[in-house]
């Protein structure tokens, strides 16, 4: 029996263990949160975009059941719904899943990265740290990275590196990357809001809601100086996504700079003209997405595309669909095929949001059908 190591319990990593047990795999899943789904913990009050209609496998339904698929959950009713459901299933068919384990580094036995001879002959070994403590994992002969992007953010500096100081005032608490939790009380703050994605707007929406009390001002600033910062998709059918573009493109206090320098109570941002513009803030929320962490499997080879830093097949494939015209809505977007999904590492395997890295128009369902991709590619070899 070959044995599969999937690393992240989130809706893609689980949804390759069940595809696994279906092959007679004996699997393995290591997630850094305490809970399956742990991700979808951290922004859970926030309404997804896609209805269930998306965001379940067809394996997923088998396990969980009937569920509405009109319905467009919040992140922690989608995980308590479903990835919890899923999880207790794969429990039952003697999956092992180790929760609070911060995968640390990944090898082959015998092996190090310069050898080039006999690869797929010898297994995976994984050292992470489990509740503080140490513990390697071995052997495998599959191994398939699910472990997202999400907490790895970009900064909102100059060149896309940290302003000067930033590291100082995210150490302090006063910069975040993520939608503050309910019951985050910011009434009376200055707050700053960086970035034009749909993270941003829905972080505009909520202070103008007064979700987190009465701040004392809001500024809104975007990198790019476009006139309207969100295309509007004629006919959207993600209601909630055409309903977050026209509220941005409704705001007037937008301005339009990268962050220079922090300091007490202040920031420094530099404009495309060459101009500076400081503003007061008691917090800072940069919200101009995520990166892929790559550090994990350093030690396997693994071709990475030098803009996006995805896998390099996958992103050749999605760079010259925006080139010959394809939308960059998500909805829109097409899987490439099974060898889209291949590394130079045999049987390593990158899907998910991760997949994707700085591509944002990843959607539940393409991680789903990069799954049925990468056991196609396992089951040929």
């Amino acid at each position: 029996m070959s044995t599969v190591c999937i690393i992240g319990a989130g809706p893609i990593g689980l949804d390759a263990a069940l595809r696994a047990l279906e092959g007679g795999k004996q699997v393995t899943v290591l997630e850094k949160g305490g809970v399956v789904g742990e991700n979808l913990r951290r922004w859970g009050a926030v309404t997804l975009f896609s209805s269930n209609k998306l965001n379940l496998s067809q394996r997923m339904r088998a396990v969980v059941g009937d569920v509405d698929d009109g319905a467009f959950p919040t992140g922690e009713e989608y995980r308590v719904a479903v990835l919890e459901k899923v999880e207790a299933h794969l429990l039952a068919k003697g999956v092992r899943i180790v929760k609070n384990c911060t995968v640390t580094n990944v090898g082959r036995i015998g092996l190090l990265k310069s050898d080039m001879a006999n690869r797929a002959g010898c297994p995976f070994r994984v050292l992470a740290t489990v509740s503080g403590e140490e513990q390697l994992f071995t052997p495998f002969d599959i191994l398939v990275d699910a472990s997202g992007c999400y907490g790895n953010f970009r900064s909102p500096g100059v060149g896309g590196i940290p302003a000067l100081n930033e590291a100082k005032y995210r150490a302090l608490g006063t910069i975040q990357s993520e939608i503050p939790a309910p019951g985050t009380d910011l009434t009376g703050k200055n707050i700053v809001v960086v970035g034009a994605g749909y993270s941003a707007a829905t972080m505009l929406r909520y202070l103008e809601d007064k979700r987190y009390g009465a701040p004392a001002s809001i500024t809104w600033v975007t990198r790019q100086d476009r006139k309207v910062p969100y295309t509007l998709i004629e006919s959207d059918p993600l209601p909630q996504r055409n309903e977050l573009a026209v509220y941005a493109n409704g705001l007037a206090n937008r301005r339009t700079g990268t962050l220079a320098e922090v300091a007490d109570g202040k920031l420094t941002f530099n404009t495309p003209t060459g101009e500076t513009f400081t503003t007061p803030y008691d917090m800072l929320y940069s919200l101009v997405g995520y990166q892929p962490d790559h550090m994990i499997t350093r030690e396997l080879h693994n071709h990475l595309c030098y803009a996006s830093e995805g896998p390099m097949a996958l992103a050749a494939f999605l760079l010259h669909a925006r080139a010959d015209g394809g939308s960059a809505d998500c909805l829109m977007q097409a899987c490439g095929g099974a060898d889209t999904m291949r590394t130079p590492e045999p049987q390593f395997y990158i899907i998910g949001s991760k997949a994707y890295s700085r591509d944002p128009t990843f959607l539940l369902k393409i991680g789903f059908e990069q799954v049925d991709q990468i056991f196609e590619l396992i089951g040929a070899q």
